[in-house]
């Protein structure tokens, strides 16, 4: 596995329930570990390969999530308990990459923006739930750059920024 998982029991683990397993408050499982991003069965000792699918008490799914040699890779969904989406977004070999968008429980976009290579990277929006804009920013490998704006829930201008590297600057900088 180039750059793939390598089972670490130095690091403390955290646990994640097979397909069709109620999510329960335990310490442990002997079905899978995660160690760091990599995911391994157990059961044989090999990183998990597919749909990994976790349930709400109520039984309904709480996220899916697609490995390919242990790393998060495709699309990985989570869903509030009453089935209503809550986020969407791509994993690359581990990393976030591509869209990425959270849900109200209404089912109205809360956020959107895109990831590359695990970082923020263009435009991030948030929003009402009234679907109005809450604030927009840009990103560039994880940091703020050029203009961040904020608005109040009946449209008007709440704030306005300018950043460089991350770094809130003076805003000629950013109306050149």
């Amino acid at each position: 596995m180039d750059g793939g998982c390598q089972n670490n029991p130095n690091q403390v683990p955290e646990y994640v329930y097979p397909k069709g397993a109620l999510l329960r408050f335990h310490i442990q499982s002997d079905l899978v570990e995660v160690y760091g991003n990599c995911y391994f069965d157990n059961l044989n000792d090999n990183p998990l390969q597919g749909t990994m699918e976790r349930l709400h008490f109520n039984g309904k799914i709480k996220s899916k999530t697609d490995y390919t040699e242990g790393l998060r890779d495709g699309l990985v969904e989570t869903y509030f308990d009453n089935g209503a989406i809550n986020n969407r977004y791509n994993f690359k070999n581990g990393k976030s990459e591509g869209l990425r968008e959270t849900f109200y429980r209404s089912g109205k976009v809360r956020t959107r923006g895109n990831n590359i290579n695990g970082q923020l990277d263009g435009v991030f929006e948030s929003y009402y739930e009234n679907g109005k804009l809450k604030r927009r920013s840009n990103f560039s490998n994880g940091k703020r750059v050029k203009i961040s704006e904020g608005y109040h829930d009946n449209g008007e201008l709440n704030f306005k920024y300018c950043y460089k590297d991350g770094e809130e600057i003076d805003m000629s900088y950013c109306e050149k």
